[in-house]
């Protein structure tokens, strides 16, 4: 016989309330409308089961009627067959009970997760709008009082103060249009006006420009070596080799420049040995620059022909420091590699008889001045005829 009570999962004192609730919780899990996908006939039977349950303990009458029905059917046991096949019933209804149980829970929970991350999604990316807004708000209102108080101090002649303040505003990515263009428009102002002032040979005029725009303008090598030149014009030699030295560490290593400092430092400042540190760092870059053309094998290959007469002028002026520091065998080397670049060059031969003269080589000093007197050196030919002459005869 069917235990109602046990399908319903209640006792067998329960009020109406309980039984009602009892099988509304049921229901709502085996209805076969809830699960249609998943509905099979063990499903169908289980709810008929619950249904036919609640008709008959619902009713006073019909529940009555079963609960003296279900004593007496106590004092008159089930076949085993019976036995087994209403505990068959009842354990699969329990394992189903549960595991829908558990599936209802997790897509309860799944569904309160994404709807909550998606909730402090939008609230992050509206803060964060929000915040951004206020910060270019901000950005914007302190721009333009920041530009208010440069245009004033461009106005009454404070262009250090204006320049400062200019730069810093342009340089943020969100500047605005009107606060580029007119920092530019005075970097542009100012370069036209010193420029104007050095072609008048207006040096000092020509630098309180030109000093504005070497500072807060863009870089430009042309600007760095015409204030060099000025610095040098007044004999600040000092300040020209700072201008030369800003250039190489701002990566502008080219060898004009190298070759305008080490002029600067042998010929003006006669620091020979600062001299010597320009001119290493200038052959550094031809050695590069020849083993990248021709391989590590370049003194043996290289064609003067292709080589700039710039890389000349580096030799012979190094040979020059050498000789001054006492370094003569250097200096004899590094005339015969001027030669090589430049065999109509006298002077070379020139210094190279010097180095031998230095060393107390006479004859091959005589035969190095020979040589550039047949090149046309005038001094060569005064130096031969004062000690080799004399020599000779």
């Amino acid at each position: 016989m069917k235990d109602y009570y046990d399908i319903l999962g209640i006792e067998k004192d329960a009020d109406d309330k309980s039984i009602k609730e009892a099988y509304r919780k049921l229901a709502k899990i085996h209805h076969p409308d809830k699960n249609i996908d998943k509905a099979n006939d063990e499903d169908k039977e289980i709810f008929k089961l619950i249904n036919e349950a609640y008709q008959i303990l619902s009713d006073k009458s019909k529940r009555a009627q079963y609960d003296l029905t279900l004593i007496t059917n106590e004092n008159h046991p089930l076949s085993d067959e019976e036995l087994f096949e209403k505990n068959r019933i009842y354990k699969e209804y329990i394992k189903r009970d549960l595991f829908r149980q558990k599936q209802m829970f997790w897509q309860k929970f799944s569904t309160k997760a994404i709807m909550s991350f998606l909730f402090t999604l939008l609230a992050f990316l509206f803060l964060r709008v929000t915040y951004l807004n206020y910060m270019d708000y901000r950005m914007k209102k302190l721009e333009k009082k920041q530009f208010i108080i440069a245009k004033k101090a461009y106005e009454n002649d404070q262009l250090d103060e204006s320049l400062k303040i200019l730069s810093i505003l342009s340089r943020h990515p969100k500047a605005s249009t009107e606060v580029k263009r007119y920092f530019e428009v005075i970097i542009s102002d100012l370069y036209d006006k010193g420029m104007e002032h050095y072609e008048n040979n207006e040096y000092e005029k020509a630098l309180s420009k030109l000093h504005y725009v070497r500072v807060f303008g863009p870089y430009s090598a042309a600007i760095h070596k015409t204030i060099a030149e000025i610095y040098e014009h007044f004999k600040d030699y000092n300040a020209a080799l700072s201008v030369y030295d800003d250039m190489l560490m701002i990566g502008h290593y080219d060898l004009p420049v190298l070759l305008s400092a080490a002029e600067v430092a042998a010929d003006k400042m006669h620091d020979n040995r600062l001299a010597l540190n320009y001119f290493d760092k200038a052959i550094d870059i031809l050695i590069e620059m020849y083993t990248a053309k021709y391989g590590e094998a370049y003194p043996l290959v290289l064609d003067p022909n292709e080589i700039p007469y710039s890389h000349y002028q580096i030799h012979y002026n190094l040979g020059i420091i050498y000789l001054r520091l006492g370094e003569v065998q250097k200096a004899i080397d590094t005339y015969e590699w001027a030669i090589m670049l430049r065999k109509n060059r006298p002077e070379s031969y020139y210094m190279l008889g010097n180095c031998f003269w230095a060393k107390g080589e006479m004859d091959k000093a005589c035969d190095e001045w020979k040589k550039a007197i047949s090149k046309g050196s005038l001094r060569a030919q005064d130096t031969y005829n004062t000690y080799c002459l004399e020599v000779f005869n």
